[in-house]
């Protein structure tokens, strides 16, 4: 598991190659250790771990990166729209297996911090 700083200069890097412009207005909010749990192809679930880089735009938007072990990117996301009055997102959530079981069956909402499954 790479140390913050470590994880913090990989995303920085990582979101300069990817697109300058955004990582130019990008402010780091916090880093800490994220935990997921994924589905497999095959069904099985499985839990992934890395140091979560969570950032915000000039633009209000938020973009987070996930470092693992051997400071390699896990995964991303850009362009996350924060709804305050609700304490919850409004961008869809197609990382994250949960909203998406939720959105294809039809529902019902997931609460919480989840996005609408309207998104």
């Amino acid at each position: 598991m790479p140390t913050p700083r470590d994880a913090e200069q990989v995303a920085r890097e990582f979101l300069r190659d990817l697109d300058p412009d955004l990582a130019a207005g990008l402010t780091v909010q916090w880093i800490d250790r994220h935990d997921e749990t994924i589905t497999t192809a095959t069904g099985e679930r499985e839990t992934v771990s890395g140091m979560k880089v969570k950032t915000r735009h000039s633009s209000g938007l938020y973009t987070w990166v996930i470092v693992g072990t051997g400071n390699r990117i896990i995964t991303y996301e850009r362009d996350i729209e924060w709804n305050s009055s609700h304490s919850r997102r409004n961008t869809a959530m197609w990382l994250h297996d949960a909203w998406v079981t939720a959105r294809d069956a039809g529902g019902p909402e997931l609460g919480g911090l989840h996005a609408p499954l309207d998104a």
